[in-house]
């Protein structure tokens, strides 16, 4: 990476090579939208994790904020982590079924028509059912280990929004952000 003076030294000398100032600030901005990215190191910490996790969630990359949910998960941390951390991934399974509905819902309305769409609706509407599944089969988990830990409270919400859930997202396709915060607020 270029330092100050390295960048002064440049300028100076494209200076004295007489050309316009316009061209020398031109070469200096190109040589800084050329420079390599600075090397970012992988999250190691539990925040760090929670962070990138929730950083790859909100960017759509429900895959890879998974892979951090599961680290956090199977580097078993106290408590509200782990309520925390199966609350996210349940979470990113609920996200990516809600793109994937609405997926089911067009290839319905495409059978009517054009019965050569029934493998695919049928396909996409099992993989949708399976996310739909493992959501819930986390946010269970996360109750479960609330409760058990004695943070009756958290348990007992989560446990209020999941009936809402199959009735909301399933049926009337609405977005899982419509019934949840990220993050839990009586845990």
């Amino acid at each position: 990476m270029y330092t100050k003076q390295s960048w002064v030294s440049v300028f100076h000398a494209l200076q004295m090579a007489s050309m316009p100032f316009s061209t020398v600030i031109g070469l200096v901005i190109f040589g800084m939208l050329t420079a390599p990215p600075s090397y970012q190191k992988p999250p190691e910490t539990i925040s760090e994790l929670f962070s990138a996790a929730e950083g790859r969630a909100l960017a759509g990359k429900q895959e890879e904020s998974r892979g951090f949910y599961n680290r956090i998960i199977a580097q078993s941390p106290g408590t509200w982590a782990l309520v925390s951390a199966y609350w996210g991934r349940g979470g990113t399974y609920f996200n990516q079924f809600s793109k994937m509905n609405s997926r089911v819902r067009s290839l319905r309305l495409k059978i009517r028509s054009d019965p050569s769409f029934t493998n695919d609706y049928q396909t996409t509407q099992q993989a949708a059912q399976n996310l739909f599944n493992q959501g819930m089969a986390d946010h269970r988990r996360a109750a479960q280990i609330a409760e058990a830990s004695g943070l009756v409270a958290c348990g007992q919400e989560i446990r209020e929004i999941l009936p809402r859930l199959s009735m909301g997202m399933v049926r009337y396709n609405n977005p899982y952000s419509l019934y949840l915060k990220r993050k839990l607020p009586r845990c």
